[in-house]
């Protein structure tokens, strides 16, 4: 029979091995952790090695403009110039109005009208095409009708100075009628001035009222 004092001793050591067991499973987790911690650091450090690479080969392509602003409003002004240039057209010495510049500036000149007021007009009638044949039989960059090139002394309306001449002085002739007011030049230009008359204004054709809106949006493109 064992004493009250060996049990004693016995339960104790039991105790003290099951804490023993405990601690070394603790230190041994503690390790795993700490190994784990290490390959964390050691990859995170490679990780940022790796970027600063790609940040030193970045900053020795990118232009210095990039490097020293904000990097969206860098993009932003790039784009917009994009869009800008596609709008006019003539920045793009292959764009259609170049291929018509000279010609639009001396007949607009000799009318006294704005440059840019014909190009967007053109643009509206034929996107600066001069072959350009309407349903309705209009032709040309302007688009002049048959009857209304043949009262502007226009032989040929598909040949483009002759067009131009035609059309600036047609819209010209509007543009006095209805005392320089562009919007109803314009109205007549596309519906008739008989129409502006009857009606006072832009008539409410859809087809009318969007063209002198195209039109004046195309203007301060140009």
């Amino acid at each position: 029979m064992i004493s009250t004092n060996k049990y004693s001793n016995l339960c104790i050591d039991l105790d003290f091995i099951h804490l023993f067991d405990e601690i070394v499973k603790l230190v041994s987790y503690v390790k795993t952790k700490l190994r784990l911690v290490d390959m964390y650091t050691e990859s995170m450090g490679m990780a940022l090695g790796r970027i600063r690479q790609i940040e030193q080969k970045f900053d020795s392509i990118m232009p210095d403009k990039i490097k020293n602003s904000n990097f969206g409003d860098v993009f932003n002004e790039q784009l917009q110039q994009l869009k800008e240039k596609d709008a006019i057209g003539s920045l793009n010495i292959h764009s259609p109005v170049a291929n018509f510049n000279d010609l639009i500036t001396k007949y607009a000149s000799k009318n006294n009208l704005d440059d840019s007021l014909v190009k967007a007009v053109i643009k509206a009638e034929s996107g600066f095409d001069p072959k350009a044949v309407s349903k309705a039989g209009a032709q040309g960059l302007m688009q002049l009708m048959p009857d209304t090139a043949k009262s502007l002394g226009v032989k040929d309306s598909l040949n483009p100075e002759q067009n131009i001449i035609g059309g600036t002085k047609y819209l010209k002739s509007m543009m006095d009628k209805f005392n320089g007011n562009v919007q109803k030049a314009l109205a007549a230009y596309n519906a008739g001035p008989g129409t502006v008359d009857r009606y006072g204004g832009i008539p409410p054709y859809n087809e009318t009222q969007e063209y002198v809106t195209k039109v004046l949006k195309y203007q301060e493109q140009y």
